[in-house]
């Protein structure tokens, strides 16, 4: 599912720009025949289905994650591994 249809933009393709700040948000950004876009204070689940579903990978964006000993700003993760970081991110704020 790396491309969708927007109203307005018409086909649209997603960048290699799945990231998530921290376990509150992420974004991602796409490129399309009228236009381009992006979203920003998603879901990071959501951000993360997506990249699963377009095959690509996830940024990890800000400093958040050095409280889960990750360097963030920019690191790269498979989605798998980025499933696991906005949960142990997540359980880690709780406490």
């Amino acid at each position: 599912m790396s491309e969708f249809i927007d109203v307005i933009l018409g086909k649209c393709k997603f960048k290699d720009r799945f990231y998530v700040t921290n376990h509150f948000y992420g974004g991602y950004a796409y490129d399309c025949e009228e236009g381009f876009g992006n979203v920003s204070y998603a879901d990071p689940n959501t951000v993360i289905d997506l990249a699963e579903a377009s095959k690509m990978t996830v940024h990890l964006a800000g400093a958040s994650w050095k409280a889960i000993g990750r360097e963030g700003f920019g690191e790269v993760v498979s989605v798998e591994e980025a499933r696991k970081l906005v949960e142990e991110l997540r359980a880690k704020k709780r406490t």
